[in-house]
Order: C-alpha cells, then sequence, then structure tokens
C-alpha cells in the first residue's frame, strides 16, 4: 500500500508539470489505476468467490465487445439492467430507452475494431440497505489501450441470484 501511495504521488507531480495532452491523459489513467488499486486493496474482495469473479470478468468483457463490435444490440440487452448510469452524466430507468441508448452509440461510432483491454475488480459489495433492500454489485475498471492513447472505465456488474447484469 506504501508503494502505490509512493506511485500516484509521482503520478500527481509529473501530471502538474507535464505540457504533453496525450501524456496528462496517460498520467491520469495511471493515477485512476494507483488510486483504485490502493482502495481495493482494503475492500471486501475475498468475500466474491472464484466462479464470480471469473463470470463478472466474463460479462465485462462481452459488454465491452459489443459495445465496440456495434452489431448485437440484444446480446447487450441481455446483460444489462436499469437503471443504468452512463458516462457519470446520465441514468437511464427503462429498458426500451437503454435499447434506443445502445442503437445511439451504434449509429455514432459506427462498427469498431475491439481494443486491447484489460479488466480488474476493486470492489465487491454486499449490502442490505434500510434493512430490506439487498444489494451486491462489483466494481470493475477496465482500461482500454488504442493506438495513440489509453483511457479507462469503471463498470459496476449487478448480482441477483446466478444473474450477472452491467
Amino acid at each position: 500500500m506504501v508503494r502505490s501511495f509512493c506511485f500516484l504521488t509521482i503520478f500527481v507531480a509529473t501530471y502538474i508539470f507535464c505540457k504533453n495532452t496525450h501524456m496528462k491523459k496517460l498520467i491520469l489513467l495511471s493515477i485512476l489505476v494507483c488510486s483504485t488499486s490502493v482502495y481495493a486493496q482494503k475492500k471486501n474482495l475475498s468475500a466474491l468467490s472464484e466462479k464470480q469473479e471469473k463470470r463478472t470478468i466474463e460479462i465485462v468483457n462481452t459488454w465491452i465487445k459489443e459495445i465496440f463490435k456495434g452489431e448485437k444490440v440484444d446480446k447487450l440487452m441481455k446483460i444489462s439492467d436499469v437503471p443504468f448510469a452512463y458516462d457519470r452524466k446520465k441514468i437511464i430507468y427503462n429498458k426500451s430507452d437503454l435499447r434506443k441508448h445502445y442503437l445511439d452509440i451504434f449509429n455514432e461510432k459506427g462498427k469498431r475494431s475491439v481494443p486491447d483491454f484489460e479488466t480488474k475488480i476493486i470492489e465487491f459489495k454486499s449490502e442490505i440497505l434500510n434493512n430490506s433492500i439487498p444489494l451486491n454489485f462489483v466494481r470493475v475498471v477496465v482500461i482500454i489501450h488504442k493506438e495513440d492513447y489509453t483511457e479507462g472505465a469503471e463498470i459496476c456488474v449487478s448480482i441477483k441470484e446466478n444473474e450477472y447484469k452491467i
């Protein structure tokens, strides 16, 4: 944990003095990864079974691939649930709006090749809200490597019985 904190400090200092925009994006991504790894060390990841970890990563990987391919909206709908938070700007509350949102992404971005990416589970949370609402979710960081830059995203997977949904 101390090592991660040292790297985080170095990344922040480098970001402050860096002039190159692409390098700043890379540094910000490094800060995200470094800080989430410090965060993940304290979270209850051991409560997540190996089977749950594998299935969570599988669902996230499928979702990322399908978003980039831009072809099979039904496959995305099968592994997605509402409410759906998108890009920290929008919450989608019903399935028909979510389908439309996916189709809008397909129309706007078109079919794209799937870039290299990696996924990392950073938190598993199982709790009961207000003594009546059970929640089980896994937070996952996805690092997408493109030709000239790298970007990251955080994805939440809910687990209800044996059903995993983004």
